[in-house]
């Protein structure tokens, strides 16, 4: 009788006596799913690349303005996107962490949805602009690469909290 009521609650080493854990009920918990700590590591590193892409964004665009012959109104246009680029990339970088830290769909979509505009920016600055240089088509295609790896690996942190709700 001893042997099969010990098959039955089992105590964990270290713990006080009252709280044994029936062995039937460890089937009925539910697995959770833990932060991506891959998606975490891009959007660090993906933070620290926007500093240097904005910056030398910034030189190359006034390089530029300054030597080159823009059309009317395009190189204030072009400019002007890039301080766009400088309010929404932080918020969803913010946002994709915050979704990822607390495992909630709502920031990981605003993320994803802020994505769309930071990925047409990118696409348009290497293929839309009035003069493209080897200088921004190397950062943008850079970017770009950063911004498609994160809204993956967003989107699928995504999938996985709603599939373990």
């Amino acid at each position: 009788a001893d042997a099969s009521a010990a098959a039955v609650t089992r105590r964990r080493p270290g713990r006080p006596r009252g709280e044994e854990k029936d062995a039937r009920d460890s089937n009925t918990t539910r697995a959770m799913t833990a932060p991506s700590l891959t998606l975490e590591i891009f959007l660090y590193f993906g933070k620290l690349w926007d500093v240097a892409f904005w910056f030398l964004s910034f030189l190359v665009m006034c390089w530029k303005g300054y030597n080159l012959p823009y059309p009317d109104d395009a190189y204030e246009t072009e400019f002007a996107l890039l301080f766009v680029y400088l309010l929404i990339e932080p918020a969803r970088l913010f946002l994709g962490s915050k979704g990822n830290k607390t495992l909630t769909n709502g920031p990981l979509y605003a993320s994803l949805v802020l994505a769309a505009y930071v990925l047409f920016m990118h696409v348009y600055y290497v293929a839309g602009q009035t003069f493209i240089t080897r200088c921004d088509y190397a950062i943008n295609s850079i970017s770009l690469a950063f911004v498609c790896a994160q809204s993956f690996l967003a989107l699928a942190q995504a999938v996985e909290v709603s599939r373990t709700r």
